[in-house]
């Protein structure tokens, strides 16, 4: 994989904190998203979960996708990243004495603007994913449950506003962690998520919402120039936010608290990923 793909940037960062022995240096860098986390649970090995079996091991696993059977409607089978919301980073902690799911989404320089990247609500693939994921919110709405977003009866925004790519990924995020709460993973039975959103300082294109974003998101014109990980949250519910957290992983790692600072492996990513980004204001 490409040294600056999202993929690879994402298992170096994490790698070292896979490792058992490595809990507390982890429990250390969830601390610099916003998140006290006072245990990490290892995964694994051949842990089952809902009836899929996970032959991962570690503090950290990767492409996580949850049972076999989806919980939000998408094609059922093992297969990940195929027609299945895909976890790029997934932890087991302990937050507020709750066994939470983190669900971690990962960027680098990708950035959004095509067609079919700003309008996943539009044609017939539109109409069937609104079909997919809207019966969730109005399941829980009619319950009198809190709902995902911070809708009013008639509002000047909907569910098709969030057909931009980024957005997109996290809505159906934030469902797989909500819909796999109660369920078990190995031992454990999961209690609480957190979804995490990680991208890079420099990548404006993606970290701000820009005009050309909502050409079909109309009803987001208001948040137009303002920080995508603060819009997001401002979508959400008053009882959801706390489900959500956004950071700059490039930041993290130039933290005075990043642990492993004096180690080969430190020095790799940063100099991959950070430092040859200094001095630049943007991709």
């Amino acid at each position: 994989a490409s040294p600056i793909s999202s993929q690879a940037s994402c298992l170096n960062f994490w790698y070292p904190f896979t490792k058992p022995e490595n809990k507390k240096y982890l429990i250390k860098v969830l601390k610099l998203i916003g998140i006290n986390a006072s245990d990490i649970i290892t995964i694994g090995p051949n842990w089952d979960f809902n009836g899929t079996l996970y032959k991962d091991y570690g503090n950290v696993i990767f492409e996580w996708i949850g049972p076999e059977q989806s919980p939000i409607g998408e094609e059922n089978g093992y297969m990940r990243g195929h027609h299945r919301t895909s976890i790029d980073a997934y932890i087991l902690a302990i937050v507020d004495n709750k066994v939470t799911q983190l669900l971690i989404e990962w960027k680098f320089t990708e950035h959004y603007s095509s067609k079919s990247n700003t309008g996943k609500f539009l044609g017939g693939k539109g109409v069937e994913r609104l079909s997919r994921y809207s019966p969730i919110i109005a399941r829980d709405r009619k319950a009198g449950k809190d709902i995902l977003f911070n809708f009013s009866n008639l509002d000047h925004w909907g569910l098709y506003d969030v057909g931009y790519e980024p957005f997109y990924q996290l809505l159906r995020q934030h469902m797989l962690g909500q819909e796999t709460v109660g369920m078990n993973f190995g031992p454990h039975k999961i209690e609480d998520y957190i979804v995490i959103h990680l991208s890079h300082s420099k990548n404006t294109k993606l970290n701000q919402l820009l005009r050309k974003n909502i050409e079909y998101c109309k009803g987001l014109e208001n948040y137009v120039g303002q920080e995508l990980h603060t819009v997001w949250k401002n979508l959400l519910s008053p009882e959801q936010k706390h489900h959500f957290r956004g950071a700059y992983w490039d930041e993290m790692l130039m933290n005075t608290e990043w642990p492993f600072c004096q180690t080969p492996w430190y020095d790799y990513i940063f100099d991959r990923n950070v430092k040859f980004t200094k001095g630049l204001t943007k991709f």
